[in-house]
């Protein structure tokens, strides 16, 4: 029952965005508002809140770092390959290879590490690897999808390097550590705000993400989009529990990577298929289909490595 009161939000909030969209009660212009205000200010403002009040560094917990590098480099040589051998063209195999590794840590990897109970160190823990991993995903996915269309260029690179130079969640990180090693406590003034703004954010995360929820996109490249989203939220997870097995992870330390590398595809993933000369059909119905799917993958983790 545990497992179901931690999953449930989650999804019951993105099947209110979902139907909230198709009610027309959120319109695309509404959406676009929130995920720009969830983006720029409040997880920002979270993470800024969590890492400076919590003591936890991540250079305590490299090996996470190392399993997280590792299975999502795997996952992007394997969706690729898995493009090509079903005979898609490059841009397309290009995309399933994005699709396959960049999972939605930020806004449901998050509430789920939260709604099922994790201590503070655990949660600040997820939130500092957040930081170094979605800008990690960030790059791997531009060069990912740019070489499958052969538009790798210096300005794209340039570009590249101000999206990280400017990257709120980077930014944020830095200001937290900066903030609790030189300054100590907040002042309970300090802290009431960034914790009241920090937690507007996942409630709006999770329902623009139901509203953003394409299922039209399940009709398409069914087979392409099958095996992305089972690498996405089954290969993924059993490879990181693998090379965490390895590595002596700890079982927070397990329980935080598993649910990450567990976590549906991005949102963003079919922005950028879009933008970049991808397969956007193929993004759309990976997210909705691994969004579906990793309900599983997430009880099955919940239920073997429960929070104490």
């Amino acid at each position: 029952m545990h497992v179901f009161n931690s999953l449930a939000p989650i999804f019951l909030i993105v099947l209110l965005g979902m139907a909230l969209r198709r009610g027309r009660f959120l319109t695309a212009a509404m959406i676009a508002d929130s995920n720009r205000l969830t983006y720029w200010i409040g997880l920002p403002t979270l993470l800024f809140h969590e890492v400076a009040v919590s003591r936890i560094s991540l250079l305590n917990h490299g090996n996470m770092l190392v399993v997280m590098i590792v299975v999502t480099l795997l996952c992007l040589v394997v969706g690729w390959w898995s493009g090509l051998l079903l005979g898609l063209p490059r841009p397309g195999a290009a995309t399933m290879g994005m699709v396959a590794f960049r999972g939605n840590l930020a806004f449901i990897g998050l509430p789920v590490v939260i709604y099922a109970g994790a201590g503070e160190s655990e949660k600040a823990t997820l939130l500092l690897l957040l930081a170094v991993v979605i800008p990690f995903y960030n790059v791997l996915s531009v060069m990912a999808l740019l070489g499958g269309s052969h538009q790798m260029s210096s300005s794209a690179l340039v570009k590249l390097g101000r999206q990280l130079l400017t990257n709120p969640l980077i930014i944020a990180c830095l200001g937290g550590v900066a903030y609790g090693r030189l300054l100590g406590p907040m002042p309970l003034w300090l802290d009431r705000s960034t914790l009241a703004i920090g937690q507007m954010a996942l409630p709006l995360a999770l329902l623009a993400i139901g509203a953003s929820l394409r299922l039209d996109g399940l009709r398409h490249v069914w087979g392409a989009t099958g095996v992305a989203s089972l690498i996405k939220v089954a290969a993924a997870p059993l490879l990181g529990l693998l090379l965490g097995w390895m590595l002596g992870l700890s079982v927070e330390e397990l329980r935080v990577v598993l649910i990450s590398l567990a976590c549906p595809t991005a949102v963003v993933s079919y922005v950028m298929a879009d933008q970049l000369g991808g397969d956007s059909s193929m993004a759309a119905g990976t997210i909705a289909l691994s969004t579906l799917l990793s309900f599983a993958s997430l009880w099955l983790i919940l239920w073997l490595l429960p929070v104490a």
